[in-house]
């Protein structure tokens, strides 16, 4: 049987994880951004 605990820890986890997913998303986006800078493609 499922408490409310363990359904704030699944939802907790959830969010975190997805919190996660966006910041590595804006990661990737700024590191390729700041890649084509250093490294023009002429």
């Amino acid at each position: 049987m499922k408490t409310a605990l363990d359904e704030w820890v699944e939802f907790t986890r959830a969010w975190v994880d997805e919190q996660m997913r966006q910041q590595r998303d804006r990661d990737e986006a700024a590191f390729a951004k700041f890649l084509e800078r250093l490294l023009p493609a002429d």
